[in-house]
């Protein structure tokens, strides 16, 4: 964690906080961006505080997602200016000439910065590598009081409540940013965002930022009607559900995992719903249980064979068979070869078979020798 080097005046017994912060401001404002404001206005006076976003989050149980969202919000609102190096908040000054003007003159229209730089790093020189602070964070604004009561008289003023209804739980600084980025930036309607809540929460996701993943998925597919959307969630949900019948499961939603096989196979992959579930069948016939593991081999592989259709099967099928028999037939005339050459071995009683075998005709051969026998008696007594 960084530790932040701050410099301020030498006295540190007092925060001075303007009537006109809290008459205009505050009221304005939600509870955890005043914490944020007074949290970095009080060591904005105090030099070496050890003070950072990740001290900032700790303090208020945040995340420094939510500490940098409130410090846009503040500056949007004009009390502060936010220094950013190579695209890091590096420094924040409070402009207390804002809130000031109603009471007392103050020593400086600028309370001193808090450097946002490790101490090791502040005595470099920085004003060239400063950033113009990004209009964006995460990729969701930092909404001000202005922008929140302008989406509130375009929309529904019972929307935030029924949200609040859907999450059971009060809204946060985070969700209420979201809610607004999803109806400024997307364009759903108050209806359109009622029903997302209403969708996420009943697959049991009441995470906003899933929830935000969602309305950028929906705003990518081009809807922007609750009609739409409703059509959309029953086209997945017959999806799902067919598949999972298939595998014989019932009784409950797929996994994680297994939705994201599901999703590969409808999207990347583009199968129809009949190639998906022959896949299934053939998984339960080969292993006698729902491994979508093997469904997904089965898929992958008539994927890279351009499979389409059920009648590409079929043909995928025939060629396997044929090139199957041609290779069994291959097989046996091999054996057919090898059994052959036993044979032959077998009946030369003799395995070195590298030079021309003799034939002869045993009984001419046993006839002569008795001849030669015979004939030799005769000759002694001559």
């Amino acid at each position: 964690m960084n530790t932040l080097t701050l410099q301020g005046p030498s006295d540190k017994t007092f925060t001075v906080l303007s009537n006109d912060f809290l008459d205009n401001y505050m009221p304005r404002a939600s509870g955890d961006f005043v914490k944020i404001y007074l949290y970095f206005l009080r060591y904005s006076s105090c030099a070496h505080a050890g003070v950072s976003l990740a001290s900032a989050a700790d303090t208020f149980c945040m995340t420094e997602n939510d500490v940098h969202r409130a410090l846009k919000y503040w500056e949007r609102e004009g009390l502060m200016t936010l220094g950013y190096r190579q695209g890091q908040l590096c420094s924040i000054s409070l402009d207390t000439s804002q809130t000031a003007s109603k009471t007392c003159e103050p020593e400086s229209d600028l309370a001193p910065p808090v450097d946002l730089i490790p101490a090791a790093e502040s005595k470099n020189e920085h004003s060239k590598d400063t950033d113009e602070a990004p209009n964006m964070y995460n990729g969701i604004p930092a909404y001000s009081a202005r922008d929140l009561d302008s989406f509130k008289k375009k929309n529904d003023s019972q929307l935030f409540f029924v949200i609040e209804q859907y999450l059971g739980k009060p809204l946060g600084p985070t969700d209420v940013n979201i809610i607004v980025f999803i109806g400024e930036k997307l364009g759903f309607s108050s209806e359109l965002i009622e029903y997302l809540f209403e969708y996420c929460v009943s697959n049991n996701h009441y995470s906003i930022h899933y929830i935000e993943k969602t309305a950028l998925a929906w705003a990518r597919e081009g809807i922007d009607t609750v009609a739409k959307a409703k059509a959309r969630s029953a086209y997945y949900n017959k999806t799902y559900f067919d598949i999972l019948k298939a595998f014989g499961i019932t009784n409950r939603n797929p996994a994680p995992s297994e939705v994201e096989h599901i999703r590969r196979w409808t999207r990347e992959y583009g199968f129809p719903m009949p190639v998906i579930l022959e896949a299934c069948r053939r998984t339960i016939e080969a292993t006698h249980s729902p491994s979508f593991a093997y469904a997904q081999s089965i898929l992958e592989r008539w994927y890279k064979n351009n499979v389409g259709s059920l009648e590409d099967v079929k043909a995928l099928d025939e060629e396997h068979a044929r090139k199957k028999q041609e290779k069994e037939k291959q097989a046996l005339e091999k054996q057919g070869s090898q059994a052959q050459n036993v044979s032959n071995q077998k009946t030369s009683g003799n395995k070195f078979h590298n030079f021309d075998q003799r034939s002869y005709d045993y009984s001419q051969l046993e006839q002569m020798l008795l001849g030669k026998t015979m004939k030799q008696p005769e000759n002694g007594r001559s």
